[in-house]
Order: C-alpha cells, then sequence, then structure tokens
C-alpha cells in the first residue's frame, strides 16, 4: 500500500457504525447471500423458468409481467438494498451494474467461455454507462438476463452436453491412476465444476465419482483376468488409495473378491 494514500479515501471504523446505524433506521438490509447464491445458481444451469421463479419470488411477485417485475426492481433499490448512493439514479445504475455482473459470473459458473461472458459485461456495462433512463436501467438488466441464459442454454444442448462428456471421459481414461477430482477434471478440459457435474450427470444418469470407480473396477478386472500381477498393485495402479477399498468397491459391483474374481476367470 502506498504510504502517501489519502486518509479521507479510507472508511473509518466510526463511518461504518454510523452507516450501520442508518440502514438499520430505515429497514435497509442486503438480500440473503443465500437467495442470490440459489437465483445465480439457476442461470449457471441455463434454468430459465427456475431463474424467473426465483426472481419473481424475491420480489413477491409470482408470474410477474416485465413491467411489474422493473417497478418493483426499482422500488426495492431505493427501499431495501444497502445506500450505494444519495442519488437516486445513480443508486439504481450502480444496482443493475452490480447484477448484470453478477449474472455474467453465474454464466462463466456455467460453462460459458469467461472472454465471451466477459467482453457481454463490457457491451452492457456501456450500454448503462450512455443511459440516464431509469426505465432503460432495468430493461438492459433483464435483457441481459435473458442473453446469459440463452448462452448457457447452447451450452446444455445435446450436442455440446456429449462433447463436453467425451473430453471428460477421455481425461478419466488417461490419467485414471492418479488421484482425480471433479475440480480437477473441469479444469483441464475448461469447464466449470458445477456445469461438468450437471451436463455429465444428465448425460450418463450418474455422477463423475461414481463414473471414475466403475471404470478403474473395469481396467482391475482386465488385469485380474490376463495378468498374475499382486492384487495390491493392482489396486494401485487403477488407482485406489487402499487394497480394502479396492476389494469393497470390487465386491460391491462385482459381487465377488478380487481374489474370486480372479480364480473364476481363470477356470
Amino acid at each position: 500500500m502506498k504510504k502517501n494514500m489519502k486518509q479521507s479515501n479510507m472508511i473509518s471504523a466510526q463511518r461504518l457504525q454510523r452507516y450501520q446505524v442508518e440502514i438499520s433506521e430505515h429497514d435497509r438490509v442486503h438480500y440473503p447471500y443465500e437467495l442470490e447464491d440459489v437465483i445465480l445458481s439457476a442461470i449457471s444451469r441455463g434454468d430459465r423458468a427456475k431463474a424467473y421463479e426465483l426472481l419473481e419470488q424475491s420480489l413477491g411477485l409470482p408470474d410477474a409481467s416485465r413491467e411489474s417485475m422493473i417497478a418493483q426492481l426499482k422500488q426495492t433499490t431505493q427501499t431495501s438494498l444497502g445506500i450505494m448512493s444519495r442519488s437516486r439514479q445513480k443508486q439504481e445504475e450502480y444496482a443493475v451494474v452490480l447484477t448484470v455482473s453478477f449474472i455474467a459470473r453465474a454464466a462463466i459458473r456455467g460453462g460459458l467461455d469467461p472472454y465471451l461472458a466477459y467482453n457481454m459485461n463490457d457491451l452492457y456495462l456501456q450500454k448503462i454507462s450512455e443511459t440516464k433512463d431509469s426505465e432503460d436501467y432495468w430493461n438492459i438488466l433483464l435483457d441481459a438476463l435473458d442473453t446469459y441464459l440463452g448462452e448457457v442454454e447452447k451450452l446444455l444442448s445435446t450436442k455440446s452436453r456429449s462433447v463436453h462428456v467425451l473430453h471428460a471421459k477421455q481425461y478419466i481414461g488417461m490419467n485414471l491412476n492418479k488421484d482425480l477430482s471433479l475440480t480437477e477434471i473441469a479444469s483441464a478440459i475448461g469447464l466449470s465444476s458445477s456445469y461438468l457435474s450437471a451436463v455429465f450427470t444428465q448425460s450418463e444418469g450418474i455422477g463423475i465419482k461414481e463414473y471414475i470407480i466403475g471404470q478403474r473396477i473395469e481396467a482391475a478386472k482386465n488385469l485380474l483376468m490376463y495378468s498374475d500381477v499382486d492384487i495390491g498393485v493392482i489396486a494401485a495402479y487403477v488407482g485406489f488409495c487402499s487394497q480394502s477399498h479396492f476389494g469393497k468397491m470390487f465386491r460391491r459391483r462385482t459381487g465377488m473378491t478380487p481374489h474370486q474374481f480372479r480364480i473364476t476367470a481363470h477356470k
């Protein structure tokens, strides 16, 4: 931190306390993080119906029209959010800017290319800065929500899902003997963990963790059938942390211990 930074730019404890008293006296509260998170999660899944349902619920407007949603959003900004500006217009502008940016990050979490998402975000922020009309702010926000949801929906198309799932399977197959995690696999193929988890489960009917175990068991079965390698070595080679864990998972999948399977396969 630069030593010559002006003290006036820093928020003092006293100023923070005064502000907390002020918003308390005016019954202003920030939206609960949990509510914000479920709305953003719906966006990241490309779940348009759920995203709008949650937004309408948060505004207390079930089955709201666009006009009534905008009217309630404007009121909420002035009466229920923290005070970001003493200017009514700036208060609305800042609220829309923050929300559009949150939506962009939710779309990235859903698998949208960050480069595309951030460029779209820049253009929407430019639109916001170029207007002074309160109604325009909220129309831009809802347009951005629709656009980002549309982009995530495209990613969730059958073709896109199959490509992403194929890449995940290829990575798992090449690294079966390693300590694989959802985060590592998603990062390796350029997706978010939540998006990969969702599309993989939708495509395969099982989660990635179960798929990995299944692939390790199949690899172990081949080694048990076509080699005389020690079972403990096989367990380590296909990625199990211990021989006992390997034996437990193998029996759960096949109904036999690895030793019993080897004997049966060699008869």
